[in-house]
């Protein structure tokens, strides 16, 4: 977490530069790391890792690129709008990978500025795994639009996926290196606008995965609204989608998936 207050002084630069790439070779994954979120969601060592098993794995390298003085804003005010994970071949997460991001930044949104990340992971110089991420970074302007958008009236049904515990969201934290502030407890989600702790929305991602039992080798997730601790958060899968949802109309991830 410490790591994520000293982002929290950067300041937004007003002529940032367009796009910076990073390189990481021979990356060798934590097996204590890899362990603990098999523990979490429940995997035994036979299954496969889902492919958003990735963004865990460049998590640490893609906070560099957050503290880079490239960057053209404060980490704690992006909104996690997609993630988009395209596997080409299962990873082996017990031998070295190479990770490259390009991360693009500037791109002009009527809420504000848009980041779209792009990590690739190699193994054995064959590439594995995309993951296309897509950030928004709000920011007032005179020029903005201001329009309200109607919202989408949702009335699902399906099954119980978990009850958000906040031991588990800590768990989560330790196993993927994300010590965001808004998950950690309540006085530090306050700070930044949130009446209590949210789940990660890769958590509920994975969560999700692992309870549908599918192998996917593309997934894509469209984070909704957020998903506060202790709310009850069920699951509904139809036809190569997946819903994560409360209180039947509480739509918090959107996620298409193909095997």
């Amino acid at each position: 977490m410490f790591s994520y207050l000293k982002l929290l002084f950067k300041r937004t630069q007003k002529s940032p530069i367009a796009c910076f790439e990073q390189y990481n070779h021979a990356i060798v994954i934590s097996p204590k790391k890899v362990k603990a979120f098999r523990q979490l969601f429940a995997l035994n060592k036979s299954q496969k890792l889902p492919p958003s098993y990735a963004f865990i794995a460049a998590f640490p390298y893609l906070i560099k690129m957050f503290a880079d003085k490239r960057f053209a804003y404060s980490p704690l005010g992006l909104i996690h709008l997609s993630s988009e994970f395209i596997e080409h071949q299962a990873i082996n997460y017990s031998a070295p990978i190479s990770i490259k991001i390009e991360l693009k930044q500037n791109i002009n949104d009527q809420r504000g500025k848009l980041i779209h990340i792009e990590t690739s992971i190699y193994q054995n110089e064959i590439l594995s795994l995309i993951n296309n991420n897509i950030m928004l970074k709000k920011i007032k302007t005179k020029a903005a639009t201001r329009s309200v958008k109607s919202q989408q009236k949702y009335n699902f049904t399906g099954e119980l996926l978990e009850v958000i515990k906040q031991a588990k969201i800590i768990n989560y934290c330790k196993a993927s290196g994300d010590f965001n502030p808004i998950h950690i407890n309540t006085f530090m989600a306050k700070l930044f606008g949130f009446p209590k702790p949210i789940a990660h929305g890769m958590y509920l991602l994975n969560a999700a995965i692992a309870k549908t039992n599918i192998e996917p080798s593309y997934v894509k997730a469209q984070f909704k609204k957020p998903c506060f601790i202790n709310t009850t958060a069920e699951i509904n899968i139809n036809r190569g989608k997946i819903n994560v949802f409360s209180e039947r109309d509480k739509l918090h991830l959107d996620i298409a998936f193909r095997d």
